[in-house]
């Protein structure tokens, strides 16, 4: 099982989610900003959909697939967003994933999660890191907030592939990135 440990940033605490956090879940993915650019997400989201996803998060983490960690409000717990490790047995690197509550947005928040997640996953694990040596992320070309986290975190754009992300009106073009442990400055 992979259990996340608690990561501190700058505005931000990364720790496991909680039930306590599903109301917030619901709140993010019923805004309209965060269900256009993850299409996939049902309509209307509710809290059965939220636990669902919490469970989800369980049995992939259990599986040892994916580490996800809730973004919280130091000072007050409130949950600000999520951010993720996934497919983390690829021989091309774990993914890098997250969303933002609307009220996270513009603040820098994602960013700092983003990259103490990079860090995490860097650190050697006899340093009690993850280890590893490349991550990869993707974004919609036209998510124009994803994609400056991903710069802002020190990844590469290295290519687009046409029409790989799935939005509320459709498939768009994804940007990939990459972030190598020698990137590190």
């Amino acid at each position: 099982m992979t259990t996340p440990p608690t990561l501190t940033g700058e505005r931000v605490v990364l720790r496991p989610h909680r039930p306590s956090d599903v109301p917030r879940i619901v709140a993010a993915c019923s805004d309209e900003q965060t269900s256009y650019w993850l299409g996939m997400l049902p309509t209307p989201y509710d809290d059965e959909h939220a636990r669902a996803y919490l469970e989800s998060n369980a049995a992939q983490e259990a599986a040892g697939d994916a580490v996800h960690w809730a973004v919280a409000d130091p000072g007050t717990d409130a949950l600000l967003g999520s951010v993720s490790l996934m497919d983390l047995t690829s021989g091309s690197g774990p993914e890098v994933g997250y969303w933002a509550h609307p009220d996270a947005r513009g603040h820098g928040t994602i960013a700092d999660a983003v990259r103490r997640i990079v860090e995490h996953a860097f650190t050697p694990k006899a340093d009690g890191g993850a280890g590893f040596g490349k991550l990869r992320l993707e974004s919609a070309w036209d998510n124009a907030a994803s994609r400056r986290v991903a710069e802002r975190c020190g990844f590469r754009e290295v290519g687009l592939e046409r029409h790989a992300i799935i939005c509320r009106d459709g498939l768009h073009d994804a940007v990939k990135y990459v972030r190598l442990v020698t990137d590190l400055s």
